[in-house]
């Protein structure tokens, strides 16, 4: 969100290659445009079609912000455009990295003919609590992933494919 990751990854990627960098919340969105100027920022929401989304602030830890169809209290922000990967037509993708409070699934189906062509590596947080607001486990990633040929394992916290809650790399079969 402020490009602590962004920033590495262009880095890594430059002078040839390009990141594009997806954030909600607007003051996020403001230091990473200033932290990472070279890198394509987007203000949107990663979805599944084109719509518009609420941003439900997590008291205390901007992190753990949600998104949802309507507004919850005084703490939303929005509405807030969604993006569709696949409508980008991406010549090109070889990383992807998802952490979305538990609307992961929501975004790999906005970008599953996109995967499907480029076949990018991925990082993906697996957070069945935050999941589970959206009626979605981690379940419903796993079967994405292997819908779309790929496998997976843990790179953070409970080792094993079919890790609880953790970080997964995800590579094409």
């Amino acid at each position: 969100a402020l490009g602590d990751h962004s920033f590495p990854y262009w880095q890594k990627v430059r002078p040839s290659g390009k990141v594009i960098a997806f954030e909600a919340c607007e003051e996020f969105y403001k230091c990473l445009r200033y932290n990472c100027p070279e890198v394509e920022c987007y203000r949107a929401i990663l979805w599944d079609q084109l719509t518009t989304l609420y941003i439900n602030q997590a008291l205390g830890n901007m992190g753990a912000s949600y998104v949802s169809r309507h507004a919850i209290g005084e703490e939303s922000v929005g509405p807030i455009r969604t993006m569709v990967v696949d409508s980008m037509n991406l010549p090109r993708l070889d990383f992807v990295k998802l952490d979305l409070e538990g609307s992961e699934w929501y975004a790999l189906k906005g970008m599953e003919s996109t995967i499907k062509r480029c076949r990018p590596k991925m990082v993906i947080e697996m957070n069945p609590d935050c999941a589970a607001r959206y009626g979605l486990s981690n379940s419903d990633v796993f079967s994405f992933l292997d819908s779309v040929g790929y496998d997976w394992d843990s790179i953070r916290n409970n080792p094993g494919k079919y890790c609880h809650f953790c970080d997964i790399l995800a590579w094409p079969k």
